[in-house]
């Protein structure tokens, strides 16, 4: 099969969404599927996360992609995104996140190409951003189906978008070598989440389940890697249920 996945950008640090399209195309291209991935950063350069050598990178170097998609990066993008699929002709195409499965739904228009939007976050992400709320009433029209990582993810989705959705839960790879349960006898078990300290997180929805195991489960620890507005706060919930020696805030 052929598969076209589309994403803003590739070359930033860090990124969950990044990661997993990472990790899904190279999948893919080393069961044999004929994968590209198109982004819109700059020609020559790299992703962060490691591809399959058999994935067929195509960076379009169309717009900022460290900023917030304007209506001519829209425009440029749609165009380009329109001639080179016409071209490729895939059997799929896969925009990863809103700022790729919205341009990425109406260039193909006419084209008889299945799209596919791959959302990987929360409703309230969007409330902040007037412009990419109106955008995204029309993933329903433009996008055959959209994923979604979870059906609480889903759920907080207006009734027309959340009927469009299917969950298809991201994917975990185990290295080849990991230690099974028992090299662990005697140190401190960790459960580790890394992400901004932001409300769609729900970081205190985590801290407030730790803390009603961890009582029972003494040699658990919980660490959080990341930054955000809410660590005041996250910070004032962990001394709050007296979990500041089994909590973290890295």
């Amino acid at each position: 099969m052929k598969v076209a996945f589309v994403i803003k950008a590739l070359s930033h640090a860090g990124g969950g969404a990044e990661r997993v399209l990472a990790t899904v195309a190279s999948g893919l291209a080393d069961r044999g599927h004929n994968v590209y991935v198109f982004t819109f950063d700059p020609e020559q350069s790299k992703p962060f996360y490691s591809l399959s050598s058999t994935v067929h990178l195509m960076n379009l170097e169309i717009g900022r992609t460290e900023s917030h998609m304007t209506v001519a990066d829209f425009a440029y993008r749609g165009v380009a995104l329109r001639q080179h699929l016409s071209e490729l002709m895939p059997d799929v195409a896969v925009g990863f996140m809103h700022s790729s499965y919205i341009p990425l739904g109406v260039a193909l228009i006419g084209k008889h190409i299945p799209v596919i939007g791959s959302e990987h976050t929360v409703a309230g992400h969007y409330e902040r951003f007037r412009l990419q709320r109106w955008a995204l009433r029309l993933a329903p029209l433009i996008c055959d189906r959209i994923t979604i990582t979870s059906e609480q993810a889903r759920s907080t989705f207006p009734t027309r978008m959340a009927r469009a959705m299917n969950v298809v839960p991201n994917p975990v790879c185990i290295p080849n070598g990991t230690r099974s349960r028992h090299g662990y006898l005697g140190r401190p078990r960790v459960v580790l989440s890394v992400g901004r300290l932001s409300a769609e997180k729900d970081h205190a929805r985590l801290i407030a389940a730790f803390s009603m195991i961890q009582p029972a489960n003494p040699d658990w620890k919980l660490r959080i890697v990341g930054e955000g507005e809410l660590r005041g706060q996250l910070s004032n919930q962990i001394e709050e249920l007296g979990m500041g020696k089994c909590v973290e805030l890295v």
